[in-house]
């Protein structure tokens, strides 16, 4: 569906993740030598992971954005569209301009009529996010702007009340895509807030 005025924003690869230090523990990893268990095949070689309940992303890999390469299906799955005011846009996955071969897709966001209305994109994660007041969040992503929009972009970790508890904004967007990295800090704590 194309519209008279359209607007554009192009995003990529979005990754936000708690910046704080990692803590580390003791550990005691005992091995009986003395009591071998199963007999191993000599061929047999290799390794097996089964990604149950999104153990890998969000679980062994500490993301906390959904799908934040565009690459879950053609569809823009775990992106919503937010907004306020009378306006009408769309979301949809892109493929025309990679960020590069590695990162093949974008989330394209096409905005008919802007007016004065707030609009933009929301991801809750896996089942939500859990936010710890003072924690710095760390957001790393790829944007452009298109076929007139070149900003601002405004970033924040906002509950499903509406309520902000962090925000920075991105004054412009050059037509080619650039790496833009902010240091989010919560304001508050919200075990789940979306």
């Amino acid at each position: 569906m194309r519209h008279s005025c359209i607007t554009s924003l192009l995003v990529a690869a979005l990754s936000l993740a708690a910046a704080a230090p990692l803590r580390a523990t003791t550990a005691t990893l005992t091995v009986a030598v003395d009591k071998p268990g199963h007999a191993i095949s000599p061929t047999l070689y290799g390794i097996f992971f089964e990604d149950i309940n999104c153990s890998a992303d969000g679980g062994i890999y500490a993301e906390m954005v959904r799908n934040r390469s565009f690459e879950d299906s053609d569809k823009p799955d775990w992106w919503e569209a937010v907004g306020k005011g009378p306006v009408n846009f769309e979301l949809a996955v892109d493929s025309a301009q990679p960020v590069s071969p590695k990162n093949p897709h974008s989330l394209r966001v096409a905005i008919g009529k802007p007016g004065n209305g707030r609009i933009g994109v929301a991801n809750n994660g896996f089942w939500g996010m859990a936010l710890t007041k003072g924690q710095p969040y760390e957001l790393s992503l790829f944007a452009r702007g298109g076929e007139g929009f070149a900003g601002p972009l405004t970033v924040s970790l906002e509950g499903s009340d509406g309520t902000v508890y962090a925000q920075k904004s991105i004054q412009s967007l050059a037509p080619d895509w650039k790496r833009y990295q902010l240091i989010l800090k919560a304001n508050a704590t919200d075990p789940r807030h979306a």
